[in-house]
């Protein structure tokens, strides 16, 4: 058997471990992702040869990025050293922005364990991944989907720093494939469930309490 071919049997074979589901906001949430690329496919062919062009032209400066950027959470997203808040603002924030990514996280996991898509280095042992090789499934990725769902919250409290906000969700999604660990297409998926994870919380009381006291506390930083 050639290695590609090992390389799939492999990936078809793995299971992936169980995730939290705790739901801090209750949301009302029915959303099924579309199906990803089908195994053996074109389409497949061209997110695991997107990712092989990244691998080709990422700098070590990149993956040092993309490494720290693993560990999902509003600090590492937000912060320093990649972020554009401050330290201090982003710590005050975090309580907030924990409940927000547990709620977001509930619901990507139940997609990740519903569509069971390997990881691209599962499929092409071509794919050399420069950070941690994790062990869920990949589609949809939660980081691109969280980082866009904290960007979004972020422009409910600061819509003045906007593209700000926007363009370091961006780049969160954008290193998981420099990383070797998402496909395009779960990057794209992650990204589009955000604004409806976003949609219905903002239908939910106790997060718009919790959001008016969390930007009065970031008003306030701002104002230092």
């Amino acid at each position: 058997m050639n290695p590609l071919a090992t390389a799939l049997a492999a990936a078809l074979s793995f299971t992936a471990p169980d995730f939290p589901r705790a739901e801090p906001y209750p949301i009302h949430f029915g959303y099924r992702s579309p199906a990803p690329p089908e195994s053996g496919s074109a389409e497949q062919r061209r997110d695991l040869d997107a990712v092989l062009e990244f691998q080709r032209r990422r700098t070590p400066d990149e993956c040092r990025r993309a490494g720290v950027e693993v560990n999902l959470g509003f600090q590492t997203f937000f912060g320093p050293p990649y972020g554009p808040l401050p330290a201090e603002s982003a710590r005050r924030l975090t309580p907030f922005f924990d409940r927000v990514q547990a709620t977001a996280q509930a619901q990507i996991f139940r997609e990740k364990n519903h569509w069971k898509r390997p990881r691209p280095f599962r499929v092409d042992p071509a794919i050399d991944p420069c950070v941690n090789r994790e062990p869920s499934y990949s589609y949809s990725s939660g980081h691109a989907a969280i980082a866009r769902v904290f960007a979004l919250v972020l422009k409910e409290m600061s819509p003045d720093r906007g593209a700000d906000w926007d363009a370091r969700a961006l780049q969160i999604g954008e290193d998981r494939i420099l990383g070797g660990v998402h496909y395009p297409t779960d990057v794209a998926e992650g990204r589009a469930v955000a604004p409806l994870i976003v949609e219905a919380l903002l239908q939910d009381p106790s997060f718009l309490s919790d959001l008016r006291a969390a930007s009065a506390s970031f008003a306030s930083d701002e104002l230092r």
